[in-house]
């Protein structure tokens, strides 16, 4: 599957406030609901981690219906294995 992002927009909520932030997501001019997830790091110790391991991560976010996944920021650097267990070049 491919997939292009040509314009990606925040708009605003429809009904909301003047002073509400926009959270409603623009596709490629279409509309889409975020069901997302927060991810922290899978392991204290980064090389337990491997790919299976991602991708069991992933299939789970998938089954659930998750379409954004966002990755805490404030210790480590993911694999190149996330996301989804993806083994480059096999």
């Amino acid at each position: 599957m491919h997939l292009g992002i040509r314009t990606l927009q925040l708009l605003p909520n429809e009904g909301a406030g003047k002073d509400a932030l926009p959270y409603t997501f623009c596709l490629n001019g279409e509309k889409i609901y975020i069901k997302g997830v927060n991810m922290v790091p899978l392991d204290m110790l980064y090389g337990n981690v491997g790919w299976q391991r991602y991708a069991h991560m992933t299939a789970l976010m998938v089954n659930a219906g998750c379409n954004l996944v966002r990755v805490w920021g404030g210790g480590l650097i993911e694999k190149e294995e996330f996301p989804g267990g993806v083994r480059r070049g096999k």
